[in-house]
């Protein structure tokens, strides 16, 4: 099926979906795009799809589509933006919370935010960046999470922080 493929196409790519690594060589041979393992890993299959639109350059114009890829002790991984609730920094690692999930990345929250999406998200201290989506309120101090938990806004720009969450919020709604 895949030489069958191939030879209509020398220029499609090909991402092989196999219960068996007897057709390992026969990827390496048709130069496969990627080789994926039966029983497949939902966050492996995503992150193939995600490297398959970077590297083809791929727009979906879907702000639904919109994904950040990172990796996990060389493992790589590619989650909607949109489903993010808060990304945690402590030093040189970053804890992207997601669901019930809680991934741990060696990067700078930096690097993140430049990944994103802002139109959703929203940098509310040095540590934390928070999805306006998943915000269940602000008391005091602190965004509340739909996911329990609990952000605190940087003390002296709580006015500015604030205001800009409110605007966000607003223009999602529109």
């Amino acid at each position: 099926t895949g030489r069958a493929i191939r030879k209509k196409d020398v220029k499609v790519e090909i991402i092989l979906a196999t219960g068996s690594d007897q057709y390992l060589r026969e990827g390496y041979e048709l130069h496969a795009f990627a080789y994926l393992m039966k029983p497949y890993d939902v966050m492996q299959v995503r992150a193939t799809i995600c490297d398959y639109f970077s590297r083809n350059q791929v727009s979906t114009h879907d702000e639904d589509m919109e994904f950040l890829r990172f990796s996990v002790q060389q493992k790589k991984f590619c989650i909607k933006q949109r489903e993010i609730s808060v990304i945690e920094s402590e030093g040189r690692v970053v804890y992207i919370y997601h669901g019930d999930e809680k991934y741990r990345a060696y990067q700078r929250l930096n690097t993140i935010e430049q990944k994103l999406n802002m139109k959703y998200f929203l940098r509310c201290n040095q540590s934390y960046i928070i999805n306006v989506e998943q915000v269940d309120g602000v008391i005091d101090y602190d965004f509340h999470m739909k996911n329990g938990m609990v952000i605190p806004i940087r003390k002296r720009d709580k006015k500015d922080i604030v205001q800009k969450y409110y605007q966000k919020k607003s223009e999602l709604n529109d």
